[in-house]
């Protein structure tokens, strides 16, 4: 269905055709609705608001829709549809279990996921307020009280580095602080940067994660500047005495630039 008019112009409306069984076997490879139907009825309406309808052809190329799942019309989120799947969203509810529930409410619907998809991130997009995924992250950890500090590019202004870490881990931080683990992970983020993960140890063994970083790539330089955060944050506490790694002659360097006193260092070889 397609619309056209302007303002103080008279409103023109396009009703056309679809084949569900053509539309899933070109879905993989065009994602288009069209299916060459010549079916096709013009409603219009003139300067006294009146409206008229022409059939220009009421002839279809295939049978009759079985069901409406694939319908986007018929998979619409309602009003109240919509304030569940923002409130869930916030509250950081699994898309699958979002549908569940709108399910259970109304067993009559045909939502499926990609609908809930769309809800989540048109949610997103609204609290972000014009902001890049870049600029919403600094304002939530600001907004939120999180530590954390950025490195931009000298000419771009793109973020290169960022390390974060939540006020309660580092009030941890500075009462569990004689083991440190240290870990590089990869394929977290579409940008492939490597995530840097720092994790503390309680007395009673449990652990804890201190902070967070990603880094641009794992130079000297980005390991330096990680771990210069982290002296920040211990800061008049006692140091670190016992570091646990990756095998990585970077970070160790790294380590022992900004953590001279650190008195073992355990490096874990992985398989």
């Amino acid at each position: 269905m397609s619309r056209e008019g302007r303002e103080g112009k008279a409103a023109k409306i396009s009703l056309k055709a679809r084949n569900d069984e053509e539309e899933e076997n070109a879905r993989t490879q065009t994602g288009t609705k069209k299916c060459g139907c010549p079916f096709l009825i013009n409603v219009k309406e003139n300067a006294d608001s009146l409206w008229y309808v022409t059939v220009i052809c009421g002839r279809h190329n295939h049978e009759p829709a079985k069901n409406l799942d694939d319908h986007s019309f018929a998979g619409r989120l309602d009003k109240g549809e919509q304030e569940v799947v923002g409130q869930m969203t916030k509250g950081n509810v699994k898309p699958r279990d979002i549908l569940n529930t709108l399910k259970q409410r109304d067993v009559r619907n045909v939502l499926t996921m990609r609908t809930i998809y769309n809800a989540r991130q048109k949610v997103r997009n609204e609290d972000a307020g014009g902001r890049t995924q870049m600029q919403q992250m600094l304002h939530i950890l600001e907004k939120n009280k999180w530590m954390s500090w950025h490195r931009k590019h000298p000419v771009t202004n793109v973020v290169t580095d960022l390390f974060w870490s939540h006020p309660d881990s580092i009030k941890l931080l500075r009462c569990f602080s004689s083991v440190i683990l240290m870990d590089c992970t990869y394929k977290t983020n579409r940008y492939r940067m490597p995530l840097l993960e720092i994790v503390g140890i309680t007395s009673t063994h449990l652990t804890f994660s201190v902070g967070f970083a990603f880094i641009s790539s794992e130079s000297h330089g980005n390991y330096v500047w990680a771990l210069e955060n982290l002296r920040s944050i211990l800061d008049g506490w006692p140091k670190p005495d016992v570091f646990v790694k990756t095998m990585s002659i970077k970070l160790l360097r790294s380590m022992k630039l900004k953590l001279p006193h650190c008195s073992k260092s355990i490096t874990r070889h992985d398989p």
